[in-house]
Order: structure tokens, then C-alpha cells, then sequence
């Protein structure tokens, strides 16, 4: 991913399922933020991350729960939602061919 291109981060995923799969710091964040289809959903305050029922039937990949992973240099750990019957080879395919055709044709 060209957002995380200049830092050798090493994540950690963890994974759950609900008809969708799941897998569970501020400049982190920003570039999450700003990533095409994903919604970042991490507010522990107010115990809101992103649940496998809120990724159903939707295309944006929902990550919460960011934070450091004190086991490994440059971690993170991150909680990773999305609907799988709806983001996966297809609709990724689709969106790396868009993504080639605007920069690079």
C-alpha cells in the first residue's frame, strides 16, 4: 500500500467472522483516513469500533481498535472489518484496474 510505503510497519491481524471477515496512532489514522473505501471507526472512549455487522452488505473496509504492538518493531495492531461476500477478489480487482488505467494509461 503506497501510504505506508516509507515506514517499515509490521502488522499483526486478528480475525473474526460474521458473514464478513475481521481482522483485530494518530499519523496512522490520517493515512487510514484518507484511503479510498476505508472508514475508520476508533473512538475507545465512547466503545466505538467497527463491528462485522456494520461492514454487511457494504463495500468500505471499516478498521478501529489502532493501536501499538509492543511485540515487534514498527507495529501496529488494527481490527479490520469488512464484508467479504462484497470486498473481495471481484471488487478489488475492479478497483486496482481503475487505479491503473487513471495513473499509469
Amino acid at each position: 500500500m503506497k501510504y505506508f510505503s516509507e515506514i517499515d510497519w509490521r502488522i499483526s491481524p486478528t480475525r473474526g467472522i460474521f458473514r464478513a471477515l475481521s481482522s483485530g496512532l494518530k499519523e496512522v489514522k490520517q493515512l487510514l483516513s484518507k484511503a479510498p473505501g476505508v472508514k475508520v471507526v476508533d473512538n475507545a472512549k465512547n466503545k466505538l469500533y467497527p463491528m462485522p455487522i456494520d461492514a454487511s452488505k457494504r463495500d468500505e473496509v471499516f478498521v478501529g481498535r489502532i493501536r501499538e504492538d509492543e511485540s515487534i518493531p514498527n507495529g501496529i495492531n488494527m481490527w479490520i472489518v469488512s464484508d467479504n461476500l462484497r470486498k473481495g477478489a471481484a471488487l478489488n480487482a475492479v478497483q486496482i484496474a481503475e487505479i491503473l488505467i487513471k495513473e499509469y494509461l
